[in-house]
């Protein structure tokens, strides 16, 4: 009997024995595998990961470079008005702001200048104009792209747009620009 119960634990062990490697070569060894593949892209994604980041940091680099060594010359395609003393000529300049104010369907609310004297190196003064202005969104676009592409732009200083009281289409815009103006 003895015989027979050592014969049969060795059958069950032997038996217990190929089941888990049977379970584990079925079972297991492929989620292994799986878990290995998945590492495997994980590093290949996170390297090109890093590649990309420090491509775009060099780029940034060169591009923060690039825009520090390149000295934006000021180009005065001619003075406003030639012969004309600054105040006469600043007169004549806000003119012209006016009228493309109104060209662009604007109303104006207060438009003031101011001019600014030029130092020794620069070939031309500032006149500073503050306007507040009523009108739509489009007009707002179209006067400022108008402004932007005047030959006597030096600077958009500040604009401030807000709905207006009881109109939200009817916007305020408050508007600071800088122009050449002859010294």
């Amino acid at each position: 009997m003895k015989k027979i119960i050592s014969k049969n634990i060795i059958y069950y062990s032997v038996t217990l024995l190929l089941l888990i490697v049977f379970g584990l070569v079925k079972f297991v060894g492929p989620e292994i595998n799986k878990i290995n593949d998945y590492k495997k892209k994980i590093k290949e994604t996170e390297s090109k990961l890093i590649a990309y980041r420090n491509k775009v940091e060099s780029e940034s680099l060169q591009q923060q470079n690039i825009s520090k060594n390149i000295a934006v010359p000021v180009i005065i395609y001619s003075s406003p008005y030639p012969g004309l003393d600054t105040e006469n000529a600043s007169v004549e300049l806000v003119d012209q702001i006016i009228e493309m104010i109104r060209i662009t369907q604007n109303r104006i609310v207060e438009i003031s200048f101011s001019i600014k004297p030029a130092d020794s190196a620069s070939p031309a003064n500032i006149l500073s104009l503050n306007m507040s202005l009523n009108s739509s969104y489009t007009n707002f676009q179209n006067f400022l792209h108008k402004i932007y592409t005047w030959k006597y732009l030096a600077a958009i200083k500040d604009i401030t747009i807000s709905p207006e009281q009881g109109d939200p289409n009817n916007l305020t815009a408050k508007i600071v620009v800088d122009l050449y103006i002859n010294k």
